[in-house]
């Protein structure tokens, strides 16, 4: 949706078909990396522990991870899985945004409410939120304001490095 062809990342119905690290080169310039889901895989155990570890050596080993997205379903209460994942990200000093994914897929005021909620179950645990976005893939909802961000990250990055 980002980069506005479909094709070039393949999704599946199925959580956990991801189980490698998939670097896109963008402008030439920078890489969107799409990381496997650590959430609902109906793996075996080994498996979801082996995608865990990929997952967090790449977050944390990774000495250009400018930005991570951390993909939340907006219909949704955030679940222990992701509260964990996202207090791992806090103690560990990763920095991080969270995009509430599939917002076509509820009216307004219910997406709304649910993202509210999401938001203050947030916020029991840390004093502000991060940067916080809502998408679709389907309709786009979101891509402008995702892709300003990142534009903004990578100026911050260059400004720095000058």
């Amino acid at each position: 949706m980002l980069c506005g062809n479909r094709k070039l990342a393949m999704t599946s119905s199925t959580p956990g078909k991801t189980q490698v690290v998939n670097h896109f080169l963008i402008n030439r310039s920078w890489y969107l990396v799409d990381l496997p889901g650590y959430g609902y895989a109906k793996m075996s155990k080994t498996g979801r522990q082996k995608l865990a570890k990929i997952i967090r050596n790449y977050i944390n080993l990774s000495p250009d991870l400018a930005t991570l997205f951390v993909l939340i379903d907006s219909r949704h209460d955030i679940g222990k899985i992701d509260m964990d994942f996202l207090m791992e990200l806090g103690e560990n000093r990763i920095p991080f945004s969270i995009i509430f994914t599939k917002g076509d897929k509820s009216g307004t005021n219910v997406r709304n409410e649910q993202i509210e909620k999401d938001k203050n179950q947030i916020l029991q645990y840390w004093e502000e939120l991060p940067p916080v976005f809502v998408s679709s893939s389907v309709t786009g909802m979101g891509r402008d304001e995702i892709l300003g961000y990142i534009e903004s990250v990578l100026n911050q990055i260059n400004n720095e490095q000058n």
